[in-house]
């Protein structure tokens, strides 16, 4: 059993997970908030963080789902939090990045971006790095919030960041996936997609790879920005891709998952679901865990694509489903977290 510090599970964002056995459809609770939830959440030493429609942003007990503390920000968060040492960072829409303390969520600091703050943020040597709609690219100082560095972009960043190698890698709406070199606070190279980038990049084996809104996935090269190959979907892509073993797994609106052989890009498998996919699908010991826009949950063989089993909730799936202990957390747009065993 691993803790989960992290959106997608670690700085790569690629959607691996160790937990102590894979869940089974089995609800072992849910808990209430007052909105929706896009939110991921962050499972660290028994304790689940996430935020909420509501604009609170919560903590809960793993086992029995019983709060623990609640903290009320400016505005709604659907930012995905990371939990480093004893502190937990987030966004709101407000324009806020926030640092609280995990165990009480007694406010440690507050930084003001000029717009809309969904990304998702990322730990490295002491700086937090966070996206913004107003373009920039953040470098914050994890213990005082003062901005070490920025990058700006030529349009908004909902992407969130991924590090591989001292390289941060993330996309834009100016239709752009990015390499910034953390040491020299430069860019390395900008990679045309075509479309904008709401994806969230995963690096594996140095390659990154990415979806956008024109339906494609990218693999390219990590270290020179080169395209390695693309594959076309037939809707726009919101899910952030999963990479386990040689295959890398991506929802898309036109209703299906796809795995996607890691070198050459050619579809091994592909599965139909009920609603678009917009959330991040999760692998761990075999499977391949998602949502959709319908409600249902599925486990899938992460091989073979073949289903086995699927659940259903009371509201649209846009989170990244998080395997941890023997558990899946899962947040819904009927204000729900669910906890299934």
């Amino acid at each position: 059993m691993e803790n989960v510090p992290t959106f997608r599970g670690n700085a790569q964002r690629t959607g691996i997970f160790n937990p102590s056995s894979f869940p089974d459809n089995k609800m072992k609770w849910k808990f209430q908030t007052g909105g929706n939830i896009i939110s991921s959440p962050a499972a660290v030493d028994g304790v689940i963080y996430f935020g909420s429609g509501d604009s609170k942003f919560y903590a809960l007990n793993v086992d029995k789902g019983k709060l623990k503390w609640d903290y009320q920000a400016r505005g709604r968060i659907f930012s995905s939090p990371a939990v480093k040492d004893d502190l937990v960072y987030f966004g709101c829409q407000k324009g806020k990045v926030y640092a609280l303390d995990k165990k009480t969520g007694k406010e440690k600091w507050k930084f003001s971006t000029q717009d809309s703050v969904e990304s998702s943020p990322l730990i490295f040597q002491g700086t937090v790095y966070i996206g913004s709609y107003d373009g920039n690219l953040y470098g914050l100082d994890g213990k005082t919030g003062e901005k070490k560095w920025n990058y700006q972009a030529e349009d908004w960043i909902l992407s969130s960041p991924a590090l591989y190698e001292g390289v941060l890698y993330f996309g834009s709406a100016d239709n752009h996936l990015y390499a910034l070199d953390i040491s020299r606070r430069e860019k390395k190279w900008r990679f045309e997609a075509g479309e904008w980038i709401e994806s969230t990049p995963a690096v594996s084996e140095g390659v990154v790879y990415a979806g956008s809104y024109g339906g494609e996935v990218f693999a390219i090269e990590a270290k020179s920005g080169e395209k390695k190959w693309s594959f076309k979907t037939d809707d726009w892509i919101l899910s952030s891709p999963a990479v386990y073993q040689e295959n890398i797994y991506i929802g898309s609106s036109d209703h299906h998952l796809y795995a996607l052989d890691t070198r050459t890009g050619e579809k091994k498998w592909s599965y139909y679901t009920e609603g678009a996919i917009f959330s991040s699908p999760s692998t761990a010991r075999g499977k391949v865990l998602f949502g959709e826009e319908n409600g249902c949950l599925y486990a899938l063989d992460a091989r073979t694509g073949e289903q086995q089993w699927k659940t259903r909730v009371e509201g649209a799936i846009d989170t990244a489903p998080v395997l941890y202990q023997d558990k899946v957390f899962l947040g819904s747009y009927d204000g729900h977290m669910y906890c299934f065993e």
